[in-house]
């Protein structure tokens, strides 16, 4: 077991794990990739489970930024926001370059939404999810009168890890599903199936680079499993109206499928269209009430609403999943800034700190925070540090040296 964990903390080292399909893993020359979206970068940048720093993160999405482009205009709300999601300056910059000319920030419409209970956490309905075919080995086993041949006890493992596997990803613990998987691939690698199973696990975790590895390698293995409609929506890379035709397509195949709603939610969200975003990021937590990056997405998408109120809860709720998830608090902490809850704002950065100690923009948040309270020394010690971590990071420059000069 302790072999098996250490495999998978070196694989995932290796691979920076993006919630979205734009980060997927390297494909054939023909198989060209579009621009990245502004919550793939908010959400590679908050990611934890991907055995990254962040400067390293960092890096690495500024380069697929300038091979990619991006989808959106670095208008200053978004540029603040990716700040606070600890983008560097030179990430920044390399968005700056690959978007459109900077607008200002436009006065938001109110819309219409759904307003969930949060305390209540509907039973999720038996409606028809997608099929995945047992992929124990299908061969005939000759089993031998005195000793079993040695496929046989393959197979016997095999199934032993598969049924360990399907339980624990029933019961939505995707991490420990994604161990026995990796041993049903070890001892079968050419079932496609299993790989699929893996890429679930992956993307319901907000691997989606591991996801689409597995996926890629099915594919390989069964060609015919692209034309599936609830994968072509998960993974397909073609134009956002393609991607959300084929997400609509796929829940009215399978409407109890989750994670089809999430994705269709993320196009939604990238789009503006917060209302339907949070529509299908809801019935993507009432069909599976663990899927941390659901609440994640409902939260930015209640926050860029106006309904602080809703945002705050969701973020609760992923702490409350994940203690460990610095973005939560972060997140959380912008949204009671907004709303005017100073020291919850400040508690909530504090976290961060622990959690991520080289995050300079919680610690120039936070130095904002303690600027509107007029605790001056707590301020410049916040500014001084975020700058210490980040040389480049003007804001806290422009910041300390107004408060040094005023004092």
């Amino acid at each position: 077991m302790k072999t098996r964990k250490l495999y998978y903390k070196t694989l995932t080292m290796l691979i920076v794990l993006i919630l979205l399909g734009g980060f997927a893993a390297q494909q054939t020359q023909s198989q060209s990739q579009p621009p990245l979206t502004l919550a793939q970068i908010l959400l590679g940048l908050q990611s934890k489970s991907s055995g990254m720093t962040l400067e390293e993160k960092n890096e690495f999405i500024t380069k697929r930024v300038l091979e990619l482009g991006v989808t959106f205009d670095l208008i200053p709300e978004f540029e603040s926001e990716l700040k606070n999601a600890g983008a560097s300056g030179s990430l920044i910059e390399a968005i700056r370059q690959k978007s459109s000319k900077p607008i200002s920030t436009p006065k938001p419409t109110p819309i219409q939404i759904p307003e969930p209970t949060p305390e209540q956490t509907p039973k999720p309905e038996q409606t028809p999810t997608p099929e995945i075919k047992n992929v124990s080995n299908p061969e005939p086993i000759m089993i031998a009168a005195a000793k079993p041949p040695a496929e046989t006890i393959i197979k016997m493992d095999n199934s032993v890890y598969l049924k360990r596997g399907d339980e624990l990803f029933d019961a939505g613990n995707y991490d420990q599903a994604i161990n026995e998987y990796n041993e049903v691939v070890r001892l079968n690698p050419k079932n496609a199936d299993i790989y699929i199973k893996l890429g679930l696990s992956h993307y319901y975790l907000g691997h989606s680079d591991l996801a689409s590895e597995n996926y890629l390698e099915a594919i390989k293995i069964k060609p015919s499993l692209a034309s599936e409609i609830y994968l072509k929506c998960l993974f397909d890379t073609s134009q956002v109206p393609i991607m959300i035709e084929n997400c609509n397509q796929a829940a009215k195949a399978y409407p109890g499928f989750g994670l089809i709603y999430y994705k269709r939610g993320t196009f939604y969200f990238s789009k503006g269209d917060y209302g339907r975003a949070i529509q299908d990021f809801t019935q993507a937590v009432r069909i599976n009430p663990m899927f941390i990056s659901a609440y994640i997405f409902r939260g930015f998408s209640y926050y860029r609403a106006d309904n602080l109120d809703n945002s705050i809860l969701d973020y609760t709720k992923v702490i409350e999943l994940d203690p460990d998830n610095a973005g939560a608090y972060n997140n959380r902490g912008i949204s009671y800034e907004k709303k005017g809850d100073i020291s919850r704002a400040i508690a909530d950065f504090t976290k961060v700190i622990e959690l991520n100690p080289q995050n300079a923009f919680a610690y120039a948040n936070r130095g904002d925070l303690y600027l509107k309270v007029k605790a001056f020394p707590q301020a410049i010690a916040d500014y001084r540090k975020a700058l210490e971590i980040d040389p480049n990071y003007e804001k806290a420059k422009t910041s300390l040296n107004k408060l040094l000069k005023n004092q």
